[in-house]
């Protein structure tokens, strides 16, 4: 490869081209993100990057196409492009659509039902139909709820969230939230029977951009991380090394700005500081300006210098255990985007030229919204908090039997248990490095193991003095024969420095094996851009290297006694439900 001509002048293309695609989505974002949107300036834009294709179902009533029209430009924005199947117009929800699916979208119109069935009623049949396509397809489940804001409409829409609670992989878009933006204007029912739909233009659009931007997105991805912040003319509007701490300006945007990001952070996405600035300036700032809501203590990584922008990212990167891919970059200034672009490929960015445009921004970039709350989330921030503690005693302790001893571990184990399904599903899509088989279930295929009664998924909770971390890590678990197949273990690099991964792996192990018996145990294995420590730590516990076929071993029945003799880790066992 090295030899090759041509090959540095390809390399230095793709780099250019970088740059421009990311200056380019930033030229978008006024479009985008405006309050008002407009159909002629959406249909404008033509993305100049590859955008990856997924398939979009949609099962329907009403006339989809006046928000498919205007989808592209939103969905783009993210990397990403619809090829839509359409069902005819039914309401009766037969649900047949030719082709795959990546995502399911169900678009009704609701006061179509009205006169035939009350609003409980309608929810226990579209209860029905939900699982019965759940039974046919294992991709997420998308139902747009009503977009009225009369009484009977909410309770409608409050059965529906209930539904969604009860059938994996489903997800409820809220029109209904629209429609309280819009009011009068979410409807035009004297054009219907041109458009084949009640839903106004305005709606259509807004319509567009939450599925583009929020909805899809979340359907196809895990959310994004972490955000790193520039400080000069994105969090306030000024240079703090020439204005000085009271020379800086906080205007009522700057402070919703910043309000919005620390609710993120109560969501667990971590907040870091990434600035061309002195540390002692911008202690002085946090010092003498305690209107800003942002405050020292909420920033989970900080790259404070004078120096290369890029740097300081993948240093919160390595800092937060995350990939770049996983980090969206804030930044008011086009040139160091575009610098940061080149030499930090995959990370998201964001043009925070305007602070009105950055928050709304915050409530729709792809990533961010969408993705239903989890007490791990929660649990995430205050988790790396406390790892600059476990390092102090990783360092200050005479062996890893006496740091663990020091942290006082608690493993808890649960087996089946549906109560932990979005967070199986969650470890299975969001874990890169101690990753062994990269199968990213969704929920659906998480559910169907836990009702096989040849399966056993067993979800791993850790804590310790310092933290409460939550499920840390989840094996998928197969009887096949007289062999046990490990389909996939994941364990969440947050666990990874404390030394419990032969715990975790072990008793699970050792309590699946008391279910379905086996005398090997075979571990699925495929190889990941990040997840050297899964290839590694099967290695050991193997006595060889994964192949492309895994790796097997004979399971000795006392290897967990024997390894909990030395290892000062308290066990619990909790029953599934």
């Amino acid at each position: 490869m090295h030899g090759r001509p041509g090959a540095r002048a390809m390399s230095q293309e793709a780099v250019l081209d970088l740059a421009a695609i990311w200056l380019r989505r930033a030229e978008w974002q006024p479009t985008l993100f405006a309050n008002e949107l407009r159909r002629l300036d959406l249909l404008k834009l033509e993305p100049g990057w590859p955008c990856e294709p997924f398939h979009l179902r949609i099962h329907r009533n009403q006339a989809f196409e006046f928000v498919a029209s205007v989808l592209g430009p939103f969905l783009a924005f993210g990397g990403r492009r619809a090829e839509i199947a359409y069902s005819d117009y039914d309401d009766s929800l037969a649900l047949h659509v030719e082709g795959r699916a990546d995502v399911d979208l169900l678009w009704l119109d609701f006061e179509r039902y009205r006169d035939r069935l009350a609003p409980r009623e309608l929810v226990a049949w579209l209860l029905e139909r939900v699982q019965s396509l759940r039974a046919r397809s294992e991709a997420p489940i998308l139902v747009a709820d009503c977009a009225a804001t009369d009484a009977a409409a909410q309770e409608l829409n409050d059965g529906l969230r209930n539904l969604a609670q009860v059938v994996p992989g489903v997800r409820i878009v809220p029109l209904s939230q629209i429609g309280a933006e819009l009011g009068a204007r979410t409807f035009d029912r004297r054009a219907a029977r041109v458009t084949g739909m009640t839903l106004s233009d305005a709606a259509c659009l807004r319509a567009a951009r939450a599925l583009g931007l929020v909805w899809l997105p979340a359907a196809l991805a895990p959310r994004l991380k972490a955000i790193a912040l520039d400080l000069d003319n994105t969090l306030y509007s000024g240079v703090l090394g020439e204005d000085g701490p009271a020379g800086l300006q906080l205007t009522a945007m700057h402070l919703e700005l910043q309000r919005k990001l620390l609710r993120l952070r109560e969501q667990g996405v971590f907040l870091a500081l990434a600035s061309r600035n002195e540390k002692v300036d911008v202690d002085r700032l946090f010092a003498e300006r305690p209107d800003m809501p942002l405050r020292p203590e909420h920033f989970s990584a900080t790259s404070i210098a004078f120096r290369a922008k890029a740097s300081g990212l993948r240093e919160i990167a390595a800092e937060l255990r995350i990939g770049v891919d996983a980090l969206l970059f804030v930044e008011d200034n086009p040139g160091e985007m575009a610098v940061v672009a080149t030499e930090v490929p995959g990370v998201k960015m964001l043009h925070a030229a305007d602070p009105a445009l950055t928050a709304r921004a915050l409530d729709f970039y792809p990533g961010l919204q969408g993705y239903p709350p989890g007490r791990d989330d929660l649990r995430r921030v205050a988790d790396v908090a406390a790892s600059a503690q476990r390092e102090q005693a990783a360092r200050s302790a005479q062996s890893p039997e006496a740091y663990l001893r020091s942290l006082e571990v608690v493993l808890t184990f649960a087996t089946n248990r549906r109560a932990d399904l979005e967070r199986l599903a969650e470890l299975s899509n969001k874990t890169n490095q101690f990753n062994t088989a990269f199968l990213r279930l969704s929920e659906a295929q998480v559910a169907k193991r836990l009702a096989d009664p040849l399966c056993r998924t067993i979800s791993v909770s850790l804590r310790d003095r310092l933290s409460d971390s939550g499920i840390v890590g989840a094996l998928f678990l197969r009887q096949a024969s007289s062999t046990l197949v490990a389909d996939e273990i994941v364990i969440s690099c947050r666990a990874l420095g404390r030394n419990v991964e032969h715990a975790i792996v072990t008793e699970a192990l050792r309590r699946a094996l008391e279910e379905l018996p086996a005398s090997e145990v075979r571990f699925a294995f495929r190889e990941g851009p990040r997840n050297g420590p899964a290839r590694a730590f099967l290695a050991e516990y193997a006595g060889r290297a994964p192949g492309a076929d895994g790796v097997s071993v004979s399971w000795d029945p006392g290897r967990a006694a024997r390894l909990f003799e030395r290892l000062p880790v308290t066990v619990v066992h909790e029953e599934g439900s």
